[in-house]
């Protein structure tokens, strides 16, 4: 598994505090939303610079000039998000190839917080609560993840259309958590992506096998970015990916969409999409207290009483049949069309590293 593609459960997440009504959640997270128009769409950049671009890109053709902008760029993203960057809600769009298998989208509402530590003691712990608003078959379930309590596991609530309110308890690594899911929950948030991004760079840079593009002035949703995306045009055995894109938001300085694609089935194929993920209306430091991460919350509908009853210890992601008509897992070997990233040469930087 690489590096790079484990870069992709984590960026922001966003959307209503804790004291919303689940009908004002609603509401505000657009829970009614076709999951299309989640999907971003990345318009043409304009020629001028972005003016939250920290440092001029480095001119066509300087290779090693291309890789350390993409390092440092990174590097600096970690100590923003490492000191300023406490907790953070907003939606997720998620879409995973598992086995072979590329499954359906899927739309969720996230909250994550940090771990923070005073010393070697750590005060707050790393949290994660999730709700999925889409598809239908899963609306409603809920998963929650709280470092080093609950014996380490985490908490779901089956949702969806048949028996929504069972609710199980195991590791999140467990092969019943993981079923359907490329990473487990503890791999989720802004920190871990980021941190991962600096490995691979580290890595393609000893290496110096592929090719390199930054967008500074690129658009997600309507939102300025800098767009990076890193090609192998060799296949090898160490490589899990062909191509690899992240974006980063220029006003909030974290990555908010990112996607991997695998090598084309058969000469002269079209890659294929191995993950793809877009964090949207991404809201940070909302401020999240010991109770976001708290099954007993009267937000959440987890049907786990203590003392009075037990929870099963089950899969907590077997899906009930899906309907035939509907949102079929869509195993076409065929990528969805590139993102829509253009730019003049002045806004354009372009260079292999070695390919």
């Amino acid at each position: 598994m690489s590096a790079l593609c484990r870069v992709a459960m984590v960026a922001g997440l966003c959307l209503s505090a804790a004291t919303l009504s689940g009908a004002e959640r609603r509401a505000k997270t657009g829970s009614g939303d076709q999951l299309a128009s989640a999907v971003p769409r990345t318009a043409g950049a304009d020629t001028a610079s972005a003016t939250n671009t920290p440092r001029e890109v480095p001119v066509h053709g300087d290779e090693a000039a291309q890789l350390d902008y993409v390092l440092q760029f990174a590097r600096d993203a970690y100590t923003r998000i490492c000191q300023e960057v406490h907790d953070y809600e907003c939606q997720l769009y998620k879409r995973e190839r598992v086995d072979g298998v590329l499954g359906n989208p899927q739309l969720m509402f996230v909250k994550i917080r940090h771990q923070q530590q005073d010393g070697d003691k750590v005060v707050v712990p790393f949290g994660v609560f999730l709700q999925f608003l889409k598809p239908e078959r899963m609306e409603g379930r809920e998963v929650l993840y709280i470092q080093d309590q609950n014996q380490g596991d985490l908490i779901a609530r089956r949702g969806g259309r048949k028996s929504p309110n069972v609710t199980v308890q195991l590791p999140p690594d467990s092969v019943m958590a993981m079923d359907g899911n490329r990473y487990p929950i503890t791999e989720i948030g802004f920190r871990n992506l980021t941190m991962r991004l600096i490995e691979v760079l580290e890595k393609e840079k000893a290496h110096n096998d592929g090719a390199i593009e930054i967008f500074p002035d690129a658009k997600v949703d309507g939102r300025k970015c800098t767009h990076f995306r890193l090609t192998h045009h060799t296949q090898r055995p160490d490589l899990t990916y062909h191509m690899a894109e992240v974006s980063v938001d220029n006003e909030l300085k974290i990555p908010i969409y990112f996607r991997s694609f695998d090598w084309p089935a058969e000469e002269g194929g079209k890659p294929r999409l191995l993950e793809e993920y877009f964090y949207k209306q991404v809201r940070l430091n909302v401020g999240l207290t010991d109770l976001d991460f708290d099954h007993r919350n009267p937000e959440y509908h987890f049907q786990l009483h203590d003392g009075s009853e037990t929870v099963a210890d089950g899969p907590a992601a077997a899906d009930e049949p899906q309907d035939p008509s509907a949102d079929e897992p869509q195993d076409d070997d065929a990528a969805p069309a590139p993102l829509d990233v253009q730019a003049s040469d002045k806004a354009k930087a372009s260079a292999g590293t070695g390919a």
